[in-house]
């Protein structure tokens, strides 16, 4: 149907193999790894379904061998021009392909509230960043979160902080967002990026409209 289609409401990484990363190799994506995907469908409901997938390290013979990740994803139907949710189609038929949800062995971190002195990254929503929805790509939250604290770090937010910034200039090694609101072309977009000592974790809260740091439009 024209008029319907899936939003991705939330992705989450929930474990990854550490030792895939290394202080002295720049980039995850330079590493080879050959990995199995097992995945299943853990929720149904009256909008929306999430799947649960488990990546594993394959080894030499094929065979599934360490758990590599865990990843989580959220879909919902919605009408294409106003975003309402819709019920899901044939839900009855996903509900029997319904599995219990495997047993989390991390869970999303609880976000503080933004303390006062929060650094603040200032930008703008890019067209060529959106999709044919009209808003921006949900790939593209990630990239801010990294962007904003890349910027913190830069302007100096950190700097009274050693261990802090130690951290801050590391690869990211996990990260959950929480989907509230979309974000449209051009639309000013301030992230507010604090660290969070429980869990040794950035937290980024991104606003859209004027006022930076205070601005009114919604909390993303």
């Amino acid at each position: 149907d024209d008029s319907t289609s899936w939003v991705s409401a939330a992705n989450t990484i929930e474990s990854i193999d550490r030792d895939a990363l290394s202080s002295a190799t720049p980039s995850f994506y330079m590493h080879d790894v050959e990995v199995g995907i097992e995945g299943s469908l853990a929720h149904v409901g009256n909008t929306s379904f999430r799947g649960e997938f488990r990546l594993y390290r394959l080894n030499e013979d094929g065979s599934a061998g360490a758990l590599f990740a865990t990843v989580a994803s959220t879909g919902v139907y919605v009408e294409k021009e106003s975003l309402r949710p819709l019920p899901l189609p044939r839900r009855e038929e996903l509900l029997q392909h319904c599995v219990l949800q495997s047993q989390r062995t991390t869970r999303s971190p609880q976000a503080s509230q933004r303390p006062s002195d929060a650094y603040v990254w200032a930008t703008a929503v890019r067209q060529t960043e959106c999709d044919n929805l009209g808003h921006l790509n949900n790939t593209r939250y990630a990239m801010y979160a990294e962007d904003a604290v890349g910027a913190a770090v830069y302007h100096g937010a950190f700097s009274d902080q050693p261990g802090v910034l130690a951290l801050a200039q590391r690869p990211s090694c996990s990260m959950h967002i929480n989907y509230i609101h979309e974000v449209k072309p051009y639309e000013p977009l301030y992230c507010a990026v604090w660290h969070e000592p429980v869990g040794h974790a950035f937290v980024v809260e991104m606003r859209i409209g004027e006022g930076g740091s205070t601005a009114d439009g919604g909390t993303l």
